[in-house]
């Protein structure tokens, strides 16, 4: 086979990734022009095959090797900030229980908030969006444990009575 082929064949391809947009179709293209180029060094038909399959799959799992490095951890629509722009918003939630759904104001709206830990100064950050239903987190570093509120509310509880 000639040099001839295996470029015509490459640039067939190349031409034909144009219409499918299939990117696999390049590094084949790249497999054929790399056999080419043994072929215009007479090296003949025994390896020129080898190796414009060699080159191609070569070059796709080089590209796959690559793509799989800069995947990043897919997070759920409903945390992702990149798909919901709310999420990160900081809020102030005076009133707000461990584990209990209460009412906050975000966006000239009232929204259900589900607090799972209490913040120090009751400041939250939205950390998911679930339906109408805000998942907050504390904001400050140091956040109270909802057993010690409610340590605190049974103790002003009885002295209350």
């Amino acid at each position: 086979m000639s040099w001839v082929f295996w470029v015509v064949t490459g640039l067939v391809l190349l031409m034909s990734e144009l219409f499918v947009g299939a990117f696999y179709l390049v590094l084949i293209a790249l497999g054929f022009f790399a056999a080419a180029v043994l072929a215009y060094a007479q090296w003949g038909l025994p390896y020129a095959p080898w190796v414009a399959v060699s080159v191609g799959a070569l070059a796709a799992f080089v590209l796959l090797g690559m793509r799989s490095r800069q995947r990043t951890v897919r997070h759920p629509a409903q945390s992702n900030a990149d798909f919901n722009p709310d999420i990160g918003a900081v809020l102030l939630v005076p009133d707000a229980r461990a584990g209990v759904t209460c009412r906050v104001s975000y966006r000239g709206a009232h929204w259900d908030a589900v607090v799972p830990r209490l913040s120090a100064d009751h400041r939250y950050r939205i950390a998911a969006i679930q339906g109408a239903r805000l998942v907050l987190e504390p904001l400050s570093p140091v956040a109270v444990s909802s057993s010690s509120q409610a340590a605190d509310t049974s103790s002003s509880s009885t002295s209350t009575e």
